[in-house]
């Protein structure tokens, strides 16, 4: 590729888009190139304190309306929660089962390896480690999965 170092450097003017060049070309010979400043919103007179208006009243309504149709939805569908609780719940005592397989299985690894040599303590030690951790994780999925909660 060819260095056009020159090219990048001088800028380019503005091309509108051909789809647009016909706006802009009479928008250049009727002079019309500066925006027009947006009007400012008027004041609307507000209701006395005692008083309130009908679209304020309506607005309350519909609030009151959309709070009742929504409390009535939430009441008729099934939360996600309690559809995901079983799955969480199997996911957890298999991981808690797991977990104390191998506290198990990593403690009669260590009681056979006992001065033997480093190589079986470090294979137990890990053992014990990681069914320490699947035991760990077991619980706090059975624990979220068994908890209550209610979305807001």
């Amino acid at each position: 590729m060819a260095d056009d170092g020159q090219e990048r450097r001088t800028p380019r003017s503005f091309q509108p888009p051909p789809w647009e060049a016909e706006q802009f070309t009479e928008a250049r010979r009727t002079g019309a190139d500066s925006h027009e400043p947006i009007p400012e919103p008027t004041a609307s007179p507000k209701p006395e304190a005692g008083q309130a208006s009908g679209e304020d009243r309506r607005a309350n309504t519909d609030v009151a309306r959309m709070d009742v149709m929504l409390m009535r939805l939430r009441s008729e569908e099934p939360s996600a929660a309690t559809q995901y609780r079983k799955v969480g719940i199997a996911a957890g005592v298999f991981l808690l089962v797991l977990g104390l397989m191998l506290v198990v299985w990593g403690l009669t690894a260590l009681a056979a390896t006992y001065g033997k040599g480093a190589a079986g303590m470090v294979g137990a030690s890990a053992l014990l480690l990681m069914g320490g951790l699947f035991g760990g994780v077991g619980v706090w999925v059975l624990v979220k999965s068994t908890r209550e909660r209610e979305v807001a």
